[in-house]
């Protein structure tokens, strides 16, 4: 009998440390949460301008040297490139400090740089409500818990 109780003499820190860990998965679990129509018409902004900013830069021909058909083409892919639809967006942190992450299409498909996720650093005011700070990694949306 007192090997049997000699074996569970550190029960105590063992139960602990488990209480801790479960704490820490629930609460790393617990701080991703969906944020509002204001913050996905900013994402929403920020995503199609920089796509816009791309192609406009890309163009080689300016507007006066193309032709009727250029033209319309170069007006439809400007406008599709704006066609874009947050399909999913979530953040991690506390209060206005957050990383958001952002899951979009573009023109209903893959956008064209082919990443369909991206991530930003946010922060919120009440008196100016969302406001974009950058665009971050991956790894600073699954880094950030509190």
């Amino acid at each position: 009998m007192q090997q049997i109780l000699g074996r569970f003499k550190h029960w105590k820190p063992i139960l602990f440390l488990i209480i801790i860990i479960v704490w820490g998965i629930y609460h790393y679990t617990a701080t991703e949460r969906p944020l509002g129509d204001d913050a996905r018409q900013l994402v929403r902004a920020w995503i199609s301008s920089e796509y816009l900013s791309k192609a406009m830069s890309g163009q080689e021909k300016s507007i006066k040297e193309m032709s009727d058909g250029e033209l319309e083409e170069y007006g439809r892919t400007l406008l599709q490139l704006q066609n874009v639809e947050i399909t999913s967006l979530k953040a991690r942190g506390r209060g206005g400090d957050v990383i958001a992450r952002a899951k979009f299409l573009v023109n209903g498909g893959t956008p064209p740089d082919s990443k369909s996720v991206r991530y930003f650093k946010m922060k919120y005011s009440p008196v100016t409500g969302w406001r974009m700070e950058r665009e971050t990694s991956a790894i600073s949306y699954y880094r950030k818990i509190w």
